[in-house]
């Protein structure tokens, strides 16, 4: 267990990519890894603000101390905030935009998809992100599917068996489904391909 968890830590961090930006007048390299955890940030941003850009920046904070430990010992990076993102120019924001959207062979289908909608970059980055939503919504749909006549079997078996053995059937059946993630294709170079370099999503 204990080398299964450094092979998935080391597969991460060579699926994080380094994205070159100015802060205050010096070159900063900020790791960037588009997972779940990510886009929930991004989404819930959206909903308070409304703002395309800020709504990014929050989400380009969240992905730099998601990974920033990974990569750098503690005292060889910068705590920012999100005033410090705010700050970044459009030029250096949109790069990290690209290294997300780019480096997942579904997000930049999505791209395409956009490309004529807007020449705002962040508008766009917005709509890219509610196609994923979709995505997800379309695998969890799968997933209920899957689970519905096993679910189904147990409520009716749970009644002819000691409760003990429901939470063990209940059990079993979940370990049989493999759950989603926004970050879906990554999310699985890092699971399964623990030795290769992979790419950075969310996504993933």
């Amino acid at each position: 267990m204990e080398k299964e968890s450094r092979d998935i830590i080391e597969a991460h961090k060579r699926a994080i990519r380094l994205v070159p930006i100015n802060w205050k007048g010096r070159e900063l390299n900020i790791p960037v890894y588009y997972s779940m955890n990510a886009a929930i940030a991004y989404e819930k941003a959206f909903e308070e603000t409304k703002s395309y850009r800020k709504s990014f920046c929050t989400m380009v904070l969240r992905i730099i101390n998601n990974n920033k430990k990974v990569i750098y010992q503690e005292d060889d990076f910068p705590v920012l905030d999100l005033d410090d993102i705010e700050g970044l120019s459009d030029n250096d924001l949109q790069k990290i935009g690209e290294e997300i959207i780019y480096s997942s062979d579904y997000l930049k289908e999505f791209e395409k998809e956009v490309f004529e909608k807007t020449d705002d970059f962040f508008i766009k980055f917005y709509l890219i992100y509610k196609k994923e939503i979709e995505k997800y919504k379309e695998h969890m749909k799968k997933i209920v599917e899957q689970l519905k006549p096993k679910l189904d079997f147990v409520d009716y078996y749970k009644n002819l068996l000691p409760s003990i053995e429901s939470v063990s059937k209940i059990s079993n059946i979940i370990e049989t489904v493999r759950l989603p993630l926004i970050d879906m294709a990554n999310h699985q170079n890092i699971i399964d391909n623990s030795v290769v370099y992979g790419t950075s999503c969310y996504c993933k």
